[in-house]
């Protein structure tokens, strides 16, 4: 291993940091495979300071660290603050080293170990595969419960509904709409419209909507999924944005217009438009 010492400062070749670099980096864009198992860093082309990890899909944690360090809550502070100041134009993502599942843990913290340089590079943590809080312990259970509770419902940075929404969900899904509609209406997948109705998720929001409400919920999903929502078709749908004849007049239009242009055109959005050209919704017309 290289001395620790005798690294070179900023602006210096990262590959001479350590003999863990082996054959060199794999650029991200020269990178063609569905999933990689291995190390990564992330690089400051300005300052030279590195963040290293480990994912048995590298490409999927790329995403995961891009997307929330463009939105400003990526849980390493020291690396947010970089990327605000610096720009994205400013950082690279590098493949370090490939192995295999077994051993990537061990080869995480031989890299932790041997090549970041710590008070200086990103990474706070000081062993491979611990959760991050500014000491690089794992968080006690306590505190990790006041922060899944100060993340709650709406005030999760990235929250679509409000719980204004999430009570007015109920209530109209007890009122005969469905998962669908009620999901295209607030801009959330149907998916989820049924994980809030569960109580899986907004469950602070779940426990205190009355038991009657409840019971009509269970007795509206047992219609849907006796009768098909039929009840709720179409423009009989009270959240329903376009009518019979803005359907027609989308499929005319599909000859001239992309999805996106339609959606744009009857503001609903583009998947609806798909759904609608491939007669998955509004069949009956």
């Amino acid at each position: 291993m290289g001395d620790r010492e005798s690294r070179p400062d900023k602006g210096a070749t990262r590959a001479s940091f350590s003999q863990l670099y082996f054959s060199g980096i794999f650029k991200l864009e020269n990178i063609r495979m569905k999933k990689i198992c291995g190390i990564y860093q992330i690089r400051n082309l300005v300052n030279w300071k590195v963040y290293i990890g480990s994912s048995k899909d590298i490409l999927y944690r790329w995403a995961h660290h891009k997307s929330n360090l463009r939105h400003n809550h990526h849980d390493n502070p020291h690396l947010q603050s970089s990327w605000n100041k610096n720009g994205e134009e400013d950082f690279v993502f590098e493949i370090v080293e490939k192995t295999s599942l077994s051993n990537l843990l061990c080869l995480e913290q031989r890299y932790l170990d041997n090549v970041i340089r710590w008070g200086f590079d990103y990474n706070i943590c000081r062993k491979a595969n611990v959760p991050p809080d500014l000491t690089g312990r794992p968080r006690p259970q306590d505190e990790r419960d006041r922060i899944s509770k100060a993340q709650q419902g709406e005030l999760r940075p990235n929250s679509v509904l409000t719980e204004s929404d999430v009570f007015d969900i109920f209530e109209k899904y007890a009122s005969g709409n469905s998962s669908q509609h009620l999901g295209e209406f607030y801009n959330v997948g149907s998916r989820h419209i049924s994980s809030i109705l569960r109580g899986d998720t907004w469950s602070h929001i779940y426990e205190i909507v009355s038991d009657s409400t409840k019971r009509r919920v269970l007795e509206a999903s047992a219609t849907n999924l006796s009768k098909g929502s039929e009840a709720c078709r179409g423009t009989n749908c009270p959240t329903s944005k376009l009518t019979d004849d803005n359907v027609l007049e989308i499929r005319e239009l599909s000859e001239d217009y992309n999805q996106r242009e339609l959606g744009e055109m009857f503001n609903v959005s583009r998947s609806l438009i798909g759904m609608i050209l491939r007669r998955e919704r509004w069949s009956h017309i």
